[in-house]
């Protein structure tokens, strides 16, 4: 074993320097090697640049030499002159052209001799031996068998995709994999962590803010109203927006057909209540958040919105006249009203829905 293992001296075919190998068919020390890998040859046009093809790009032209000006073209005679005069070089594209001439001449023996019939024969005595063996010819039977039920399996996907009943089925199962409990933290793990990323944020507010999605929402929202089935999103309800609810709910309006929550308005944003019948806008305004002008001036810093409490006003206003332009009826209830004098005011906006 030992006289296996010992070290050899050799000499590299390219560099001509010496390295020691285990093997007795190294021809090549491990940076020509890695050069190989790369394929860093030199471009056959003789300029000496080296190339990871056989041309630089334009250097393949059938008059050599085109491209280049004629200072350039008297420096590349200069390097082809060293070049092709170095033994290293010289033994390189011998090297080169060798084995480019042998794998082609193998490849031509290889089709040649395929097409022998004695060729032909003892590759079909092999392929029967092969089945004589009862391992490999189960394993072939297997393969035959998952290969088939591939293509059955293909089939019926195209056949039974386009059928309602089969349809509905998927949609079951994948409601009832929705509602999982494992599958719903899942889902909140990944929700907090796209909303963690700042930039992630940033993307969802401009995709939301832009025209094309608020058209596609509220067409949508349009589709539900006709088909009676719309549903309020699920938020925070105030007290005085139940009140008001509450109210409505008594004067005989049924949620998702003739009162609509949180309605997404066309170019203006999210509104409180929507009465499509009468196409009546109701908002109810908090005293915190919208800066009731009872209580607060109008440079009042607002913390959270990062607002002054004028500037909150100019917003409220733009956005209601919107409203007007596009026909709807508008009607404004603050918090404070609602609160202390909830008859008073609920009776008033009974007065002006019946009017």
């Amino acid at each position: 074993m030992s006289s296996l293992i010992t070290k050899k001296t050799k000499l590299c075919k390219i560099c001509d320097k010496k390295f020691e190998t285990f093997s007795n068919n190294a021809k090549f020390c491990n940076e020509c090697k890695e050069n190989k890998k790369k394929k860093t040859n030199l471009c056959e046009c003789g300029c000496g640049i080296l190339t990871k093809k056989r041309f630089i790009r334009g250097h393949n032209k059938p008059m050599l030499n085109q491209h280049h000006s004629n200072e350039t073209k008297k420096k590349i005679s200069k390097k082809s002159k060293e070049n092709f005069t170095n033994p290293k070089f010289k033994e390189y594209f011998k090297y080169r052209n060798k084995y480019a001439h042998n794998t082609l001449q193998a490849r031509k023996n290889n089709s040649a001799a395929q097409n022998r019939p004695e060729v032909k024969a003892k590759l079909i005595e092999n392929r029967i031996n092969q089945f004589k063996d009862p391992i490999k010819r189960e394993r072939h039977r297997i393969a035959c068998q998952k290969a088939q039920s591939r293509i059955e399996v293909k089939e019926k996907r195209k056949k039974t995709k386009n059928i309602p009943e089969v349809r509905e089925k998927f949609k079951r199962i994948m409601k009832e994999a929705a509602n999982r409990p494992e599958v719903k933290k899942k889902r909140a793990e990944g929700v907090k962590r796209a909303y963690e990323n700042p930039e992630r944020r940033k993307n969802l507010s401009i995709a939301m803010r832009r025209p094309e999605t608020q058209i596609k929402r509220a067409n949508t929202i349009a589709k539900h109203i006709a088909e009676g089935t719309l549903k309020s999103q699920k938020v925070f309800n105030t007290k005085p927006e139940l009140l008001v609810e509450q109210e409505l709910l008594k004067n005989n309006y049924i949620l998702g057909k003739t009162l609509i929550k949180q309605y997404h308005c066309k170019n203006v944003g999210m509104i409180d209540f929507y009465l499509p019948i009468k196409n009546i806008i109701i908002e109810v305004y908090g005293d915190y958040w919208h800066c009731n002008p009872k209580f607060y001036h109008a440079n009042y810093y607002h913390k959270n919105l990062n607002m002054i409490a004028e500037q909150i006003w100019i917003k409220d206003q733009k956005k209601n006249e919107k409203c007007l332009n596009l026909g709807y009826k508008v009607v404004l209830l603050w918090e404070n009203d609602i609160v202390k004098n909830t008859e008073v005011c609920l009776s008033k906006l009974v007065n002006i829905l019946k009017g």
